[in-house]
């Protein structure tokens, strides 16, 4: 009956006001929704965790490496994406270290093609991490960009490495350009003068060098005198 309809809907209308106004109702929800999302967050860490660990436990479990990359891409789940990018390096840097990712040890067919493979996945993670240079928020944009030192670092220290090969050409110098360009937060800029270029002068040779290439291509196309002043004062130390 109508006055029934009215009744019901009245009273559900005071029963949702009384809820806004409970001050421990609203807090028992905002506490629920916390422990959930702290819950989620761990075991988004811990499923990383544990393909960081079956990788670096067997080659058997190689393949995983794909899982991570996929995470590493997937911009929907942050949480889950920023710690695969950063279990990653993790990874990478150890294989570098144990000499598992040169040629030049190897003898067996399946062996090289082991170490061909890897290395074109680390060309796809350090891809990704250029990527993440530009197109990120500032926090990202350092984070990237640290990690990415740190694989150039290991890279440049691995057996049978060529020091000058890794800051001449390559990654570092994508990352360079990247970092002289648009897009990049100047406190990240910053930072990599801080870290980088001041402490180490083979770094800031190799970051001069590269830079020279970026200017002259400035000029090359024309670009305007205060697009170019504004690129050459970023680096001033």
């Amino acid at each position: 009956m109508p006055g029934l309809t009215s009744e019901a809907v009245a009273a559900r209308k005071r029963k949702r006001q009384d809820q806004d106004l409970d001050p421990h109702i609203t807090r028992g929800a905002k506490t629920r929704k916390t422990a959930k999302s702290i819950s989620e967050s761990a075991e988004v860490e811990d499923e990383v965790l544990l393909l960081e660990r079956q990788i670096l436990e067997s080659r058997e479990h190689f393949n995983k490496i794909v899982t991570l990359l996929g995470y590493c891409h997937d911009r929907v789940h942050g949480k889950r994406s920023v710690t695969a990018t950063v279990a990653l390096c993790r990874i990478f840097c150890r294989l570098l270290a144990l000499g598992s990712m040169s040629q030049v040890n190897q003898v067996a067919e399946n062996e090289v093609l082991i170490v061909q493979w890897l290395q074109s996945q680390l060309r796809s993670y350090k891809e990704a991490l250029l990527g993440l240079v530009t197109a990120a928020n500032p926090g990202m944009q350092t984070t990237a960009v640290t990690l990415l030192m740190r694989i150039l670092k290991e890279e440049s220290e691995s057996p049978n490495a060529h020091a000058e090969n890794t800051w001449r050409d390559g990654t570092f110098a994508s990352l360079v350009s990247r970092l002289a360009g648009n897009g990049v937060a100047d406190a990240v800029r910053e930072e990599f003068v801080v870290k980088y270029l001041k402490p180490h002068p083979d770094i800031r040779y190799y970051t001069f060098v590269r830079f020279l290439y970026v200017v002259i291509g400035f000029r090359t196309a024309s670009a305007n005198t205060d697009c170019l002043q504004a690129s050459v004062s970023r680096w001033t130390l």
